[in-house]
């Protein structure tokens, strides 16, 4: 055989494979996202004994984003007048609280973290970790269009809930259930999760899944979902605090390798994605930043804002008291996740305990200073302007450099 005839046998070879491949792939739904750093994004665990780490972190020269952008898959959709919306954050930043302000609103088709039931459907897939991402943002786009004819497997985990749970992750749904003269539980069909999604006006879907804003840049640009994103955003030593005693258990005392790996890519990440949010002239209508502290300072001047961005032309009474009922709550033995609390003083209770060395040290983590001081978060000075809580560790947020000079690079 000639040299010719061989290469020519290996490019037919390769070419059915990729065939193959595609096909699998694409009868499964799948669009595939590769992270370039997919281990650091795990729940980290090491707290542990010993001196802190100094290891730096190894994110500091990775270039671009986290995640790879993601092309727009074959779901055809066409514009219509309902308006959607994104909560993107990430673990202990207030999400849960900021999600149930849209979902006490009636006129709201609210979903908390609709990827909890893509995980365990794929639990025993072996390359979920390099597949998650892409089939859970196929996922978002069919629940963004009310399109539930893929989603048997959400729509089962929803009907596995106690009605206590369900409110939570799907309130619409519970108020459908709710008049159903079933008690404890409710089977939730297409049918109805289609009517409750087609019927509300404004849908909104919470999520910690998504760290880069990239990868939700497809739907923002797509004129017939015309995705809006609240990008919310909390202090990273208070965040470090929370995360901790919800992933151990225990308090923070010092930095682990991997706590220094996440603030790594978790000041990185909130830094690119407000860049890209503000800057980026195709999307930038369609961006709001939102620190959790003005959140739980004032939650009635957050949610008025997000109601605006939304397009709600006023916040309605059942937010409003939600917000009188939740933000006020001091009761004792308040469960982890909750989001019933005194806000204005929640925010900064971590100031009381947490160590002042510690603190410092994530400040100098990664570019979480450069981070801090784009968002209006003040450094610390020494331990009395720790412990102190009348002085505020906010400021305003800094003006952007927008320069419209270079709008022309977003087009390359």
């Amino acid at each position: 055989m000639t040299n010719n005839q061989l290469r020519l046998l290996w490019i037919v070879l390769a070419v059915s494979v990729w065939v193959f491949l595609s096909a699998a792939m694409g009868h499964l739904g799948v669009t595939i996202a590769f992270p370039k750093s997919i281990g650091s994004w795990k729940n980290f665990t090491e707290q542990g004994s010993g001196r802190p780490s100094t290891r730096e972190c190894s994110c500091n020269n990775s270039p671009g984003n986290t995640y790879a952008a993601i092309e727009p898959n074959s779901l055809q959709s066409t514009p219509d007048t309902k308006v959607r919306m994104f909560i993107l954050a990430n673990m202990r930043t207030g999400s849960s609280f900021v999600g149930d302000i849209f979902g006490s609103s009636s006129d709201v088709f609210y979903l908390f973290e609709p990827g909890l039931s893509l995980n365990e459907a794929l639990e025993n897939l072996e390359d979920r970790p390099r597949v998650l991402s892409g089939v859970y943002l196929r996922m978002l786009r069919r629940l963004y269009l009310c399109d539930f004819r893929q989603l048997d497997f959400y729509l089962q985990w929803l009907s596995q809930k106690d009605m206590f749970n369900l409110r939570k992750l799907a309130p619409r749904l519970h108020d459908l259930c709710s008049k159903s003269p079933a008690k404890g539980s409710c089977t939730i069909t297409r049918e109805m999760a289609t009517e409750s999604c087609q019927q509300s006006k404004y849908l909104v879907v919470k999520s910690i899944r998504i760290p880069d804003i990239m990868l939700l840049m497809p739907m923002m640009e797509d004129e017939a979902i015309k995705l809006k994103v609240v990008h919310l955003v909390r202090d990273p030593r208070p965040m470090i605090a929370s995360r901790v005693i919800a992933l151990t258990r225990t308090r923070v005392t010092w930095l682990s390798d991997s706590i220094r790996e996440f603030l790594c890519l978790y000041c990185k990440s909130n830094w690119e994605n407000m860049v890209l949010g503000t800057q980026n002239p195709r999307i930038k209508d369609r961006y709001m930043f939102l620190r959790y502290e003005d959140a739980a300072l004032d939650p009635v001047a957050a949610a008025r804002r997000m109601h605006q961005f939304l397009g709600h032309s006023r916040v309605p009474e059942s937010v409003l008291k939600w917000i009188d009922v939740n933000t006020k709550s001091a009761k004792p033995g308040r469960p982890l996740y909750s989001t019933a609390r005194n806000s204005s003083k929640a925010y900064r209770a971590w100031r009381d305990g947490f160590p002042f060395d510690t603190a410092k040290a994530i400040e100098g983590t990664g570019q979480c200073a450069g981070m801090m001081a784009r968002m209006g978060y003040i450094p610390l000075v020494d331990e009395k302007h720790l412990r102190n809580s009348s002085l505020s560790l906010l400021t305003s947020i800094p003006s952007g450099n927008d320069d419209k000079n270079y709008d022309w690079m977003w087009d390359l």
